[in-house]
């Protein structure tokens, strides 16, 4: 995502392009002068586009992470926790399957079969 990190330097150059614009047109500048900027706003909003498709991309994916995380964090605690009124108990591999799944949505975690060696507890209390 290093685009990403170009946005701000590209929306403070499309500000001050824009001021220049201004400050001519203002000043009864010359077209030349006019067109030069104009060109180069059109020049940095090219050059954003990919940037904000890439935040669009990303927010998309966020959500969806964020649904499947919240969707089996939702199963597992219907399955651990006794006191909830829809309490359905799952084998100790399925509530495994679930965690598993929270952590593949994550995009900086370990693929599953680095999880496995950690210690899990494996009765419910």
């Amino acid at each position: 995502m290093d685009s990403l990190t170009r946005i701000t330097p590209l929306i403070s150059s499309l500000e001050t392009t824009l001021e220049q614009c201004t400050t001519a047109l203002n000043g009864g500048g010359d077209v030349a002068q006019v067109i030069n900027c104009l060109t180069t706003i059109k020049q940095a909003l090219s050059k954003l586009r990919p940037v904000i498709d890439t935040l669009v991309e990303a927010e998309e994916q966020q959500s969806l992470a964020l649904f499947g995380i919240n969707d089996a964090a939702i199963e597992l605690i219907l399955s651990l926790d006794e006191k909830q009124p829809n309490y359905r108990p799952r084998p100790h591999a399925e509530n495994i399957e679930l965690i598993h799944s929270i952590l593949e949505c994550l995009p900086d975690a370990p693929p599953p079969d680095n999880v496995v060696n950690m210690p899990v507890k494996k009765e419910v209390h």
